[in-house]
């Protein structure tokens, strides 16, 4: 009797672990309260009733895991993550040739450089740069 009960609450363990993974947030919005265009997106969301959950990466740490996993489903190149005029950088040229490994030790040390806003896909699907910020319509599949 004690063999079967616990192996039904193993089961029911898994069953309720795999519901709460799937309900999981879509998107995560990678977010910058001082930006202009990080708020608009946030509005745009907001307004869609899109639900998301917030990475304000210039207060949480970024490590390399997370940022690999944005540059692999990224729709573009990853040097498009890249802000010029904030990177420290000498020229664009040079962010153009930088390596994956290099541009996310750029992020890491400077996470003010950080393209923003940036819509990432929690299920797989394609992240992306919201700049201008209407691409969120159309890469989310939102009437204007």
């Amino acid at each position: 009797m004690w063999l079967k009960f616990s192996y039904l609450k193993v089961f029911i363990f898994y069953v309720i672990i795999s519901y709460q993974k799937g309900c999981k947030m879509e998107y995560k919005l990678w977010y910058n309260e001082n930006c202009s265009k990080s708020k608009e997106a946030k509005k745009i969301l907001d307004d869609n009733n899109i639900e998301y959950e917030i990475l304000n990466y210039l207060e949480e740490p970024l490590n390399r895991q997370l940022l690999l996993n944005l540059i692999m489903n990224l729709n573009g190149e990853a040097f498009n993550l890249i802000r010029f005029k904030e990177s420290g950088v000498s020229t664009q040229g040079k962010i153009n040739k930088m390596s994956v490994s290099d541009i996310i030790e750029l992020i890491i040390n400077n996470p003010e450089c950080l393209q923003r806003p940036i819509v990432q896909n929690l299920k797989g699907g394609r992240n992306f740069i919201a700049r201008p910020t209407s691409i969120i319509f159309s890469q989310l599949n939102i009437k204007q």
